[in-house]
């Protein structure tokens, strides 16, 4: 089993945050992979009581929608993630990059 670290950052580099998740199978799609991200998420959030609970199925459709419009790009250390059926191998890449892109004010 594989663990892999999903780590947030702006599109200048700078990390914002960073989830950890052991027990993964070595080669995972990077749909699934956001998939399981949405759900740790989901998960994380909803064990405090002081937040208001979330809709995973709805979350993961959201994170899909975003990934296939370039809201946020997936990058390995070698390379970016360009499809959701992409198949990662996690055993060489113990990290994912999720790098959020902002629109430009006025466009």
């Amino acid at each position: 089993m594989t663990t892999v670290t999903f780590q947030d950052e702006t599109a200048g580099g700078k990390p914002l945050t960073a989830l950890e998740v052991s027990g993964l199978p070595d080669r995972m799609t990077a749909r699934d992979l956001l998939h399981l991200r949405v759900r740790e998420e989901v998960t994380r959030h909803n064990a405090d009581p002081a937040n208001t609970p979330l809709d995973r199925p709805t979350e993961a459709a959201r994170a899909e929608r975003a990934f296939l419009s370039n809201a946020f790009f997936v990058l390995t250390p070698t390379h970016q993630v360009t499809e959701l059926d992409d198949v990662i191998d996690l055993t060489t890449t113990p990290s994912l990059t999720f790098l959020r892109l902002v629109p430009l004010a006025g466009g």
